[in-house]
């Protein structure tokens, strides 16, 4: 079975939605919701309801894991759709659903400009908003906050950003991947933790959410990590779903600055975010000089001294 690429994916995906739909006497269309964003979610265009939604990408990535055919896929979605039922758009698109989500500004802010949807430039990226509403049963609920609802709750896009951001871990889904240290020097293990203080303790952490890592910047999350390293959270935003999260000491661990090279570099085009690092110290949000460029120069030094001095004794012990 030959695999193709995310975008081709998508429109065949769509594209067979429509037909089995078309077939059951439907007149409705598939949508996806944030349109050439990294979160694309794909759900059925209701009108004044709104149904269950789909995450695009862990589709595809089931797809390329499993190889499954095209119609299963679908069958399973339409299902997803069945299962969940709807709910009203009112009900779905209200503050309280709102998460601040963040994108790369340059590669997206033709999309946010042209669809009329409000953002916030923050270094390199763009903060904008979606509404994310779950069934206490199961399902979720999503839409993208436009400038027709800033108008109608009479707030800028600064004034709900400090609104929402205020919210606690747990409501932003807000969960890590402790990264851990494997016997093997080019490997690592993962154990996901919830974004809690107890669970929390002094290694690296990969961060997302269920706005990505718009996580990053909800300062409840960002102090429970403070509070549980004890010294200053350096933070390398460089995937728009995930984030290394890391206490200061720990970069100069040879195996972590070898992760964080190759997650920065091995990210997809689509979903790459940014090339600033940044610190949170004291309920503060700071953005380093130097950005990843200066990061990675630091982690190639090391490398290269460790590497030279490994060398350096290898000579040793082969000379005696």
């Amino acid at each position: 079975m030959n695999l193709i690429n995310y975008d081709q994916f998508k429109v065949a995906y769509l594209q067979k939605i429509a037909e089995l739909l078309d077939q059951h006497g439907y007149s409705i269309r598939p949508v996806v919701i944030g349109e050439g964003l990294s979160l694309e979610k794909a759900t059925l265009d209701l009108g004044d309801k709104i149904c269950h939604c789909i995450d695009l990408q862990e589709i595809y990535s089931d797809y390329c894991k499993n190889a499954r055919p095209m119609f299963s896929i679908v069958k399973d979605t339409l299902d997803c759709f069945r299962e969940f039922g709807t709910v009203q758009r009112e009900q779905v698109e209200c503050i309280e659903s709102v998460l601040a989500c963040v994108t790369n500004f340059e590669k997206s802010k033709e999309i946010l400009r042209g669809k009329g949807i409000p953002y916030l430039a923050v270094g390199d990226m763009a903060v904008y908003f979606r509404f994310d509403y779950e069934l206490p049963f199961g399902g979720t609920m999503e839409s993208i906050v436009t400038k027709d609802h800033l108008l109608k709750w009479k707030f800028s896009a600064e004034e709900l950003f400090n609104i929402v951001r205020q919210c606690e871990a747990q409501k932003i889904g807000a969960c890590a991947y402790d990264w851990v240290e494997s016997l093997q020097p080019y490997d690592f293990g993962h154990i996901p933790v919830i974004a809690r203080a107890e669970d929390i303790y002094n290694a690296p952490y990969e961060l997302y959410g269920l706005n990505g890592a718009g996580a990053i910047l909800y300062p409840e999350v960002l102090r429970q990590f403070e509070e549980a390293f004890h010294e200053r959270v350096i933070i390398v935003p460089y995937s728009e779903r995930k984030a290394a999260i890391l206490p200061e000491s720990r970069i100069q661990d040879m195996w972590v600055q070898r992760k964080i090279r190759e997650y920065t570099e091995d990210t997809d085009a689509r979903l790459f975010l940014s090339r600033q690092v940044y610190s949170y110290t004291e309920g503060k949000f700071y953005r380093l000089k130097g950005g990843i460029e200066q990061l990675q120069a630091v982690i190639d030094q090391k490398l290269e001294t460790t590497m030279n001095h490994e060398k350096t004794l290898v000579g040793k012990k082969q000379s005696r």
